[in-house]
C-alpha cells in the first residue's frame, strides 16, 4: 500500500530557501562592490590624469614665455602647487627642446623609481596614449608627456591621493555593502516564510486530496495505511486492534429509486452518523460507494462483537432525506490485528471475507476465520493460478526485507526477503495467499529463481553503496528439486561479483525434515559454494535431530510461537533454552523471532541469544525504505542490560 511519505513537508525547505536567498544576496553585494570599487577607480584616475595634463599645459606655457630663467621659474611655480598633504609631493620633470637644451627637475623621487617609471613610459607612450599611470614600488606614479612642435615635457607624480580615494570608496562600498546585505537577508527570511507557507498549504491540500473522500470529507485507505504505518514506527510493534468492514446492502437498489442526488445526500447522513457514533481514537474511512471501514484499536474479539452489535443498532434507525425515512440493511465483516494479520491489505481482505460469510448467514456480522479463508480462498485459486504467468514477467511479486538484529549492540547483521504480491486488482497479498498455489502450479522452481535473482540483484546494488548485509531467502523443498538451482545461483553470484556467504537459504523444520533424503544433495552443494544454510520454525517439527547435524546448519531460526509468550510461558522458555543448548553443541548461532517487545529482548539476551527478529525492531518492509535504513539507522533499539 502507497504511504503518505512523498507528500511530507520537507522541513529543510525554509532552510534551503534562506540560504540560497542569502548566497544570491552575498553574490550580489560581491558584484555591486566590485564594479562599483573598479567604477570608481577609474574615475579617480582618469580626474587624477586630466589635472596632471593641464598642469603639464600651464608649465609648458611658463617655459615659453621665461625662455632661459624657465628652470627657476617652473621650480617655484612646483613649489607652490604643493598640497597641504603631510608628507611633501613626489615630482618628477624633464623638458627637451629641439636646440639640445635640456633639463630635468626631481623633487623627492627616488633615482630608480624616476628610472622605473621612465622605462615604463617609453613602453607605454604612443602618439595615441599620451598619458597613464603605473604602480611601481608599491605607489601609483601618473605620467604625461606633452610635445609641441619644438619642444618636449614629461611630467611624473606620485599619486598618494589615489591611494586615499581607492581607501575611502573602499570604506564606503563596504559599509553600502552590509546595507544592502542586511535588507537581502531581511528579504531572504520573508521570502523564505511566504514560499515555505505556500508550499506547506498547497502540500496539506494535495495531503487532504489524497487521504479523504470528496463527497463525504472522510478519510481514505491511503490515510488508514498511513495510520498503521506511523504507528509501527513509533512503537516498533503491531497495532492491536478490530478493522470492521460495513457495507450498505443493496445500495444500488436504493441509489436507483431515489435518483443519484438523493444517494449522495444518504451517504453523506450515514457517514456523519457513523463519525457521531465513535470516540476520538476511533476513525472511519470511505472505501467505496457503499463500503465502509472503522478502525477501533485496543479492543480483543469479544468487545469487537459487542461494537458490532452497538454499531448494527446506530445505523439501521431510519435516515432522513428529503423527509422521506429510509432504514438501512448493513452487513459487518470484522478482522483482528494482529492476531489475524498484522497489515492493512490482509487485514482488510479478512474483513471482506469476514463479511462474505455474514452474508451468507444471513448474519448482521462476522469475525474472520481460517475456514472462511479457506473457502474464499477456493474462490481465488483459478484466478491466482491464472495470473502467476504475467505477475513473474511483470514483476509484480516484490521482496520485504526484515532485519535481524544483534541482541548486544542493535546492529543489523543480516535480513530476511519476503515475497509480497503486489496484484493490480487485490493490492499486496500476503504469502500465505499464494505459495501453495505457486508450489502446486509448476512455477515454483521459476518462483525459487525468481527470488534468489532478485536477492542477488539487491546485494550488488547494496555493494555499489557500500552496504554488506547478508539475504536469507525462503526456499521450497521443490526449488531443491532443481538439478540446476545450485549452478544457477553459483553463476549469479560470479556474475554479479557476490560473495557466496552474503546469500542464506532458509528452510523450514517440517519441510526440510520431510524431504531431507531427496533435498540433502543440494544442500551439500549450496555449503559447498559458500552459501550459508538456516532452519526456519526450529522447533515446530516433530523429527530427530540427527538430520541437524548431519546438514552443518549454519543458523537456527526459534519459532514465534515460543518467543512471543516465553515470559509467561514456562515450556517455551524450556524450548527457547534447549534451542539456544543445542545450538551451541551443534556450533550454530541462534535468531530467535517474533520479537515484539524490549521484554522479550531482554530476556533472550540474558540466556545467550545472538540474534533477534520481530516488529520491536522492524516490520517486513520495501526495498527502498530498508536500504534508507541501512544507510541512516544500521542500529536499531537494543535491549536493556
Amino acid at each position: 500500500m502507497t504511504t503518505l511519505f512523498e507528500l511530507q513537508l520537507d522541513k529543510s525547505l525554509r532552510r534551503k530557501l534562506i540560504f540560497i536567498c542569502l548566497l544570491v544576496a552575498i553574490v550580489i553585494s560581491a558584484i555591486y562592490s566590485v564594479i562599483a570599487y573598479r567604477l570608481s577607480s577609474e574615475l579617480g584616475v582618469d580626474t587624477e590624469i586630466r589635472f596632471l595634463e593641464k598642469r603639464a599645459l600651464f608649465l609648458m606655457a611658463e617655459i615659453e614665455e621665461e625662455g632661459d630663467d624657465a628652470e627657476e621659474r617652473v621650480a617655484e611655480l612646483i613649489s607652490l602647487m604643493q598640497t597641504t598633504e603631510h608628507q611633501p609631493e613626489e615630482l618628477y620633470l624633464i623638458f627637451q627642446d629641439n636646440e639640445g637644451t635640456s633639463w630635468e627637475l626631481n623633487q623627492f623621487m627616488p633615482k630608480k623609481t624616476v628610472s622605473d617609471v621612465l622605462q615604463q613610459i617609453g613602453t607605454a607612450y604612443s602618439a595615441d596614449n599620451k598619458s597613464g599611470f603605473n604602480r611601481v614600488d608599491g605607489h601609483y606614479h601618473i605620467w604625461t608627456v606633452q610635445n609641441q612642435p619644438d619642444k618636449t615635457l614629461t611630467l611624473v607624480i606620485s599619486s598618494h591621493s589615489l591611494d586615499q580615494a581607492r581607501a575611502h570608496i573602499f570604506k564606503r562600498l563596504i559599509i553600502s555593502s552590509v546595507i544592502v546585505f542586511w535588507i537581502a537577508v531581511w528579504l531572504a527570511l520573508t521570502l523564505s516564510s511566504w514560499i515555505a507557507k505556500r508550499v506547506e498549504d498547497k502540500n496539506e491540500a494535495l495531503k487532504k486530496l489524497a487521504t479523504h473522500d470528496n463527497l463525504t470529507g472522510l478519510p481514505n485507505r491511503l490515510f488508514l495505511a498511513d495510520l498503521f504505518e506511523r504507528y509501527q514506527r513509533k512503537h516498533n510493534a503491531p497495532e492491536k486492534g478490530a478493522l470492521f468492514l460495513i457495507n450498505i446492502d443493496k445500495f444500488k437498489d436504493i441509489n436507483e429509486t431515489l435518483g443519484h442526488r438523493n444517494g449522495d445526500k444518504l451517504l453523506i447522513v450515514f457517514a456523519h452518523r457513523i463519525e457521531h457514533f465513535l470516540s476520538k481514537d476511533q476513525v472511519v474511512i470511505r472505501t467505496s460507494a457503499d463500503e465502509f471501514l472503522v478502525w477501533v484499536p485496543e479492543v480483543d474479539a469479544e468487545n469487537a462483537c459487542h461494537f458490532a452489535d452497538q454499531l448494527i443498532a446506530t445505523l439501521t434507525s431510519a435516515f432522513q432525506i428529503d423527509q422521506l425515512p429510509i432504514q438501512l440493511s448493513i452487513t459487518i465483516g470484522i478482522a483482528l490485528s494482529p492476531n489475524h494479520s498484522d497489515e492493512i491489505d490482509s487485514l482488510m481482505m479478512f474483513a471482506d471475507i469476514a463479511m462474505n460469510e455474514a452474508r451468507k448467514q444471513r448474519s448482521a456480522w462476522s469475525v474472520f476465520d481460517e475456514t472462511q479463508q479457506i473457502e474464499q480462498n477456493s474462490q481465488k485459486t483459478l484466478r491466482y493460478r491464472s495470473e502467476l504467468t504475467d505477475a513473474l514477467r511483470e514483476h509484480q511479486f516484490k521482496l520485504y526485507y526484515q532485519p535481524k538484529v544483534d541482541l548486544q549492540t542493535g546492529r543489523i547483521i543480516s535480513t530476511e526477503a519476503l515475497a509480497r504480491w503486489h496484484h493490480p486488482e487485490d493490492g499486496v497479498v500476503p504469502p500465505i495467499m499464494f505459495i501453495s498455489i505457486i508450489e502446486q502450479s509448476g512455477k515454483i522452481r521459476e518462483f525459487g529463481r525468481y527470488v534468489i535473482k532478485t536477492s542477488i540483484r539487491q546485494l550488488s546494488f547494496w555493494k555499489s553503496k557500500g552496504i554488506a548485509v547478508p539475504i536469507a531467502v525462503n526456499l521450497s523443498p521443490y526449488n531443491l528439486l532443481d538439478p540446476d538451482i545450485v549452478t544457477f545461483t553459483q553463476d549469479l553470484l560470479k556474475k554479479y561479483d557476490i560473495e557466496p556467504k552474503l546469500l542464506e537459504i532458509e528452510l523450514t523444520e517440517t519441510a526440510t525434515s520431510l524431504h531431507l533424503q531427496t533435498i540433502s544433495k543440494s544442500l551439500n552443494a549450496f555449503k559447498e559454494i559458500g552459501v550459508q544454510l538456516s532452519i526456519d520454525d526450529f522447533g515446530t517439527g516433530m523429527s530427530s535431530l540427527a538430520y541437524i547435524s548431519s546438514l552443518h546448519v549454519d543458523t537456527i531460526k526459534i519459532d514465534r510461537a515460543f518467543v512471543r509468550d516465553m515470559d509467561e510461558n514456562e515450556r517455551h522458555l524450556s524450548i527457547v533454552q534447549t534451542a539456544l543448548n543445542l545450538a551451541k553443541a551443534f556450533d550454530c548461532t541462534v535468531v530467535a523471532e517474533g520479537v515484539e517487545n524490549v521484554t522479550q529482548a531482554n530476556l533472550l539476551a540474558a540466556l545467550g541469544c545472538h540474534y533477534g527478529q520481530g516488529y520491536y525492531y522492524s516490520r517486513p518492509i520495501p526495498e527502498e525504505q530498508f536500504t534508507a535504513m541501512l544507510q541512516f539507522s544500521p542500529t536499531l533499539p537494543v535491549a536493556s542490560t
